[in-house]
């Protein structure tokens, strides 16, 4: 790995994580600032005729490992593409002074979807936590003024429209030197363990979360946390004009089911569907949930009415 980043080009690493018998191409897309982005690129052998195409943006330092199980399926039968961003250790800015802010990952949303040259109409954006609000940023660039670049549809697991996190200590850790930063994260793992999820009740998301945080890349972590702190989408959610479904899970603490809810009732026509919990969001059942919307066979959504 270099300063900047690691070369996961190989397609090698990514079977494991893919139906048998796909197809899997990889792609580092350069954007518009120079900063290189890896895409993978499944298709099935034998596709659902129809099926409108998937890509998925994975959460904040997320590892691709936490969606083997969404990913395995969907891609059996159906096109996926799934894209890493550019907090993760797969990429490679042009230099460590690269913006880092959610109005810059939806810019890159937006080029790869240039560069993957399908009909945005005929493709489902997917994404959990950050991955999710860099969908949400995405549609409220679009407004009225662009909804022929929105997708068919958008299915948001858990996203932040505001990132909270604790007042008091957070403006000190983001002072400290990069070389410190490994202390940053094993606060940020006992934090989030401590009071944001319930490692009894859900050991998966926990393993989850620590995993992501111990394969992050610290002055990475420190570039985009200072970026993503000034973000607040909440007064910009009306402006999304775009078939939206809220995902959320019943016992999943970190992205509260109020916090959807309020969402929810801020984007117009806004719909929501639940799991039990986030290793549910994370499996096979959600990979089914999605393969069903793409396909039209959609299962009862709630309205926020």
């Amino acid at each position: 790995m270099s300063q900047l980043g690691a070369d996961l080009s190989d397609t090698e690493l990514w079977k494991e994580y893919f139906a048998d018998n796909c197809i899997i191409t990889t792609n580092y897309v350069e954007t518009s600032d120079g900063t290189k982005l890896i895409i993978v690129n499944s298709k099935p052998p034998e596709p659902i005729e129809g099926a409108k195409n998937i890509v998925l943006i994975s959460g904040w330092f997320s590892q691709p490992i936490s969606w083997i199980g969404t990913l395995r399926l969907v891609s059996k039968y159906c096109n996926l593409v799934y894209i890493e961003s550019r907090e993760k250790k797969s990429s490679f800015p042009s230099s460590k002074k690269v913006d880092f802010g959610l109005e810059r990952m939806a810019t890159d949303l937006r080029e790869i979807e240039q560069y993957l040259g399908f009909n945005i109409k005929d493709a489902i954006l997917t994404g959990s936590s950050m991955g999710a609000s860099i969908i949400l940023q995405y549609l409220i660039s679009n407004g009225k003024e662009r909804i022929e670049e929105n997708p068919f549809m958008s299915v948001l697991v858990g996203p932040n429209p505001k990132i909270d996190a604790p007042r008091l200590i957070t403006p000190i850790f983001l002072r400290l030197p990069v070389f410190m930063f490994g202390l940053v994260l094993k606060y940020a793992s006992w934090h989030i363990l401590k009071f944001r999820i319930d490692e009894k009740a859900d050991p998966d998301q926990a393993a989850k979360y620590n995993n992501s945080l111990a394969n992050a890349v610290p002055w990475k972590v420190k570039a985009s946390s200072k970026a993503v702190m000034k973000f607040n989408l909440w007064e910009e959610l009306p402006k999304i004009n775009s078939d939206v479904v809220l995902v959320g899970a019943k016992m999943d603490k970190l992205h509260g089911a109020e916090v959807v809810a309020e969402i929810g009732r801020k984007i117009p026509n806004a719909k929501y569907y639940e799991f039990y919990n986030n290793r549910e969001v994370h499996s096979g059942a959600y990979g089914e949930f999605l393969i069903k919307l793409a396909t039209n066979n959609a299962p009862e959504l709630t309205s926020f009415d």
